[in-house]
């Protein structure tokens, strides 16, 4: 059937060494996530054969998240909205944002960089060109933060998302302190004043203040700005 054809696409050509087929792949898995969308936001009982897909679904949502393509990620960010409205938070942050997670604290370099200078081991060596690196699965998981960020989050959810985007804001490559700030500025603006007052406005205020990159910086501002306008704090 047409699933079987989008799910063929998608793996068929996931390790070619033609660049061009990352088109291939992006827009096969948009597809794929709409029609199963589609199927999920149905107010009739599910088909029973839903499932097997859905676990396909996951499968090459966590791969094309993790793609080496740079525009393969952003096609599979783009999808979470979606997903999300169809399937759940819950669904998502299982079947995308975990392994998302898993791929960054696995990373030799995030360990390399997170230990202390006595207990650093020697360091990694250079990667393969189809080896995502460190920096852009940090941004693809920030800029994932930001698409699902919304009012109807849980306030656990919130916490969790949080305390990640704490330690984003800190990451040395300016690129993804910008998605970090971008993905806080907008929990700050759901979060419950509690979160907001201790946690991300004070961050917010510092990277305003002291961060060396100035569109970091800037931002940051502007997203002070937006606090105040509409909390009065």
């Amino acid at each position: 059937g047409l699933l079987d054809t989008v799910v063929n696409f998608q793996t068929a050509t996931a390790d070619d060494e033609d660049p061009r087929d990352w088109r291939v792949r992006k827009n096969a898995m948009t597809l794929f996530s709409i029609i199963m969308a589609g199927y999920g936001k149905t107010e009739n009982a599910a088909p029973e054969w839903l499932e097997g897909y859905k676990g396909q679904l996951g499968q090459s949502m966590r791969k094309a998240l993790g793609d080496h393509i740079a525009q393969v990620r952003v096609g599979a960010v783009e999808c979470l909205p979606r997903l999300n409205g169809a399937f759940g938070l819950p669904w998502v942050k299982s079947e995308c944002l975990a392994h998302m997670r898993q791929a960054i604290e696995g990373d030799e370099y995030y360990n390399y960089q997170s230990k202390d200078a006595t207990d650093k081991p020697d360091k990694p060596g250079l990667r393969l060109g189809t080896v995502v690196a460190l920096h852009s699965k940090w941004i693809a998981y920030f800029e994932s933060l930001g698409k699902l960020i919304t009012e109807q989050i849980d306030s656990e959810t919130a916490k969790e998302w949080a305390e990640v985007l704490l330690q984003g804001v800190e990451v040395p490559t300016a690129n993804v302190r910008f998605n970090a700030i971008f993905a806080m500025g907008k929990l700050a603006t759901v979060a419950d004043d509690d979160l907001l007052q201790k946690s991300l406005k004070p961050a917010i205020e510092m990277m305003a203040n002291e961060d060396v990159d100035e569109d970091c910086k800037y931002f940051a501002k502007t997203q002070l700005e937006v606090l105040e306008s509409t909390s009065g704090y």
